[in-house]
């Protein structure tokens, strides 16, 4: 098969790469291991600058109709709230951002792909690829189930055919355990300490307001997303990897909890967590939606790529669950790399230029890690502020330059670590 750009990986990332060349008249084949797109994950937001783009680019992802919008981060700790921070006024009208499960997010980009006349090719799994001046040889496999064993029958996935895609440029976007990145064997700098959380979503009997609340702890901080419908994701940081916490992913089907597999995320769990971290919440919970033990390890890629083969989203870089970052800034990548990869595609410029732009949002990433400073409070942070300052800093819902203004207008500034 031959196509111009072959994307592995049709989560977020690459399947809003896939449509930015389509808008530019790219032609595009999207490949993904998986059978289905995901039915839930950990990521359930969009920055407000990023659901801009994504309008402009498919009306499908509507996150004004589908999401809620949340455009304060009210700031507690175990004895009660310090402050509340309204976004908007802080980083102006593309600040903010708006719940929208990455679920829905998945199905309204795919809706939206087929619009152009372009479908994902699911269970086809990316095996490897050669690189010459002409191009990328890859080989993909396709899956199918089929029935085995006697007398007990089970389904199994089976290779039914291998496919040759000749194409100008692989995209790995085959999030944070890419195999597109180890067999280009780029290595994963460590960007700080693995991070394990415990993740309730849970019904509420009382409303819901449309605040995402932060609970900073000796050690820890928590979150609280409102995810709409009465419903509220807390996400607890826990001092050491449980049992049965895994690397995130995104489950395929829904799977119900078993305490016999995750004891830690009983019922009982979750009250003791709010009791000791959250005491003044009110929250009285009527279910137990969605619970999941899940392991963060940033990193960032020493490289993103070049000429042939690139790297975008997770595939790149991971950052902690606060800020919803790595999903966010994957999607922009992706956009501004379609811009300026369209040119080199088209004889028009250099893939050192589309080298250079991505080495941007690669410095960005040093910061967002705190690889190369940290924020400080300043003269003008409130006193309630100041000694969160490190770790609120990195923990704001937004990137570059929109996170660098809510910051500032915090009161806090970057201090260069010249690292």
């Amino acid at each position: 098969m031959r196509t111009q750009v072959l994307v592995v990986g049709a989560g977020p990332v690459g399947m809003a790469t896939a449509l930015a060349l389509l808008d530019r008249g790219i032609d595009v084949q999207i490949v993904d291991s998986q059978w289905r797109p995901g039915v839930h994950s950990y990521a359930l937001a969009l920055h407000a600058r990023v659901a801009e783009r994504l309008r402009e680019l498919a009306p499908e992802v509507n996150p004004g109709q589908r999401g809620w919008a949340v455009e304060r981060i009210s700031v507690w700790d175990s004895h009660g709230q310090k402050g509340v921070l309204d976004l908007r006024q802080l980083g102006g009208p593309q600040a903010g951002l708006f719940i929208m499960p990455q679920s829905l997010l998945e199905q309204s980009l795919e809706a939206a792909l087929r619009r152009k006349g372009r479908e994902v090719l699911w269970n086809h799994q990316f095996r490897g690829f050669d690189v010459s001046n002409q191009g990328v040889r890859a080989e993909v496999e396709r899956l199918e189930k089929q029935s085995q064993g006697y007398p007990v029958a089970h389904t199994e996935w089976s290779v039914a055919e291998s496919i040759i895609f000749d194409a100008d440029v692989l995209i790995g976007a085959d999030g944070h355990q890419s195999t597109v990145r180890r067999q280009l064997a780029i290595q994963a700098l460590p960007g700080g300490a693995a991070l394990p959380f415990a993740v309730f979503e849970i019904s509420l009997d009382s409303p819901v307001d449309g605040e995402l609340v932060l609970v900073f702890g000796p050690g820890t901080l928590d979150a609280r997303w409102p995810v709409g419908k009465g419903r509220v994701r807390w996400s607890f940081q826990l001092p050491s990897l449980p049992l049965g916490s895994e690397a995130r992913k995104k489950e395929r089907v829904f799977r119900p909890w078993s305490p016999e597999e995750l004891p830690q995320l009983a019922g009982e769990e979750l009250s003791k967590l709010r009791a000791e971290r959250a005491p003044w919440c009110a929250d009285h919970s009527r279910e137990v939606h969605w619970r999941v033990a899940v392991v963060f390890q940033p990193f960032l890629a020493e490289s993103w790529g070049h000429d042939r083969t690139w790297l975008l989203g997770d595939a790149a870089h991971v950052a902690g669950p606060w800020g919803m970052q790595s999903m966010n800034a994957g999607i922009l990548e992706g956009l501004d790399w379609a811009e300026e990869a369209v040119k080199s595609l088209r004889g028009k410029s250099s893939w050192d230029k589309v080298e250079d732009r991505m080495k941007i949002h690669q410095a960005s990433w040093r910061r967002l890690l705190g690889l190369s400073g940290r924020w400080v409070a300043g003269p003008p942070t409130p006193d309630w502020l100041a000694p969160s300052a490190p770790r609120l800093g990195m923990s704001l819902p937004a990137t570059p330059p929109i996170w660098d203004q809510i910051a500032t207008g915090c009161g806090l500034h970057w201090e260069q670590s010249g690292i």
